[in-house]
């Protein structure tokens, strides 16, 4: 491709269909340093992509809110893939799309602290990206496509020094990739129990997840969260819930309730990751789930149905309890959610 800001690329469905066929999954194209990988699965009637770069116009530090100080670290890409006849660009990618975008002087930044950005108007959204030393650029899965940047993104919560010692730093890390959140006073309420309806939210945006039913008519989600009677439209949480559902990840704590301001306990939430770690990492089953538990003095307080998730959330290291206990039916955290997620993160 030329050195332009600005190209169009035609994938032809041929070559798309070719590329399947012996087992290529997803086809790169490079411009100016952005990589954007595209499952040939998704294009098997041919598509065409158009990258537009743009520069950062100074928009170099940028306070966003009270407690946050941005940095963008890259240029800004215009990312759009339309179908070959024409139409509407695509808008809904399964697997989704991989950006890498290059950044800019990365050692003035902290790494675990730089992410994607996706452009709305005038305002960032973070979103979860990883920056990968070895090609200098920051990663992530996008299941749509936008204007997107490398950010780095620095939060200060006011609240932190009774977890400092073992989980300021993840609060920071889940913080800056738009995972976790404080309640827009400077605090985090780290010792607080969290919520089912936010430890859901923390995995739809951590693995990307999207409600299969959004805009699809009327109500904001899908069929999977209208069976519950306590998630309504217009429910804050309603399309994470949605997508948690759809994505086999979460379930309700009844047949018609899902408890979204319950507090969690850990045994949930490690069952939650358990199926994510499943469905999107590729973590193999436990072959003899009861032999992974049994290391924890409180093994028996385990709900049965909960055993073979749990175990894989174990296995890998996101869970492993303290003083050899795990304390199942203890509530979790928002403290302990953000560490999970930020142990999540480093497996992704």
């Amino acid at each position: 491709l030329s050195e332009t800001d600005a190209a169009e690329i035609k994938l032809k469905p041929e070559t798309l269909n070719r590329l399947a066929e012996i087992g290529i999954k997803r086809v790169a194209v490079v411009f100016q340093g952005v990589e954007i990988s595209v499952p040939t699965a998704a294009l098997k009637d041919g598509a065409v992509l158009t990258v537009e770069k743009r520069p950062r116009s100074g928009a170099g530090r940028k306070p966003v809110q009270a407690d946050v100080d941005s940095a963008v670290v890259s240029d800004i890409f215009e990312i759009e893939i339309t179908p070959a006849g024409g139409g509407d660009p695509i808008s809904d990618f399964d697997p989704p799309v991989e950006l890498r975008i290059p950044v800019s002087d990365a050692e003035r930044f902290d790494p675990d602290l730089l992410t994607l950005a996706k452009l709305e108007g005038d305002k960032w959204v973070y979103l979860l990206g990883k920056y990968d030393s070895e090609n200098g650029t920051v990663v992530g899965l996008r299941p749509t496509l936008s204007a997107y940047a490398a950010v780095e993104r620095k939060v200060s919560f006011d609240d932190l020094a009774p977890v400092r010692s073992w989980a300021e730093r993840d609060i920071r890390i889940a913080a800056a990739k738009g995972i976790v959140v404080g309640d827009g006073k400077g605090r985090f309420r780290p010792t607080d129990t969290v919520t089912r309806a936010e430890f859901v939210k923390m995995l739809a945006v951590t693995f990307g997840l999207t409600d299969p039913g959004a805009g699809a008519g009327s109500g904001s989600g899908s069929g999977a969260a209208d069976r519950f009677i306590d998630v309504n439209d217009g429910d804050w949480f309603k399309t994470y819930v949605a997508a948690a559902l759809s994505a086999g990840i979460a379930e309700g704590r009844t047949v018609d309730r899902f408890a979204p301001n319950d507090p969690i306990t850990r045994q949930e939430m490690a069952y939650m990751i358990g199926r994510a770690l499943l469905r999107y990492t590729g973590a193999p089953k436990a072959a003899d789930p009861d032999a992974v538990l049994e290391a924890f003095a409180d093994a028996s307080d385990f709900g049965g149905r909960y055993k073979a998730e749990i175990a894989v959330t174990v296995a890998d290291g996101v869970m492993v309890g303290a003083g050899h206990r795990f304390r199942p039916q203890d509530f979790a955290t928002r403290a302990e959610a953000a560490v999970v997620i930020r142990r999540l993160i480093d497996l992704l």
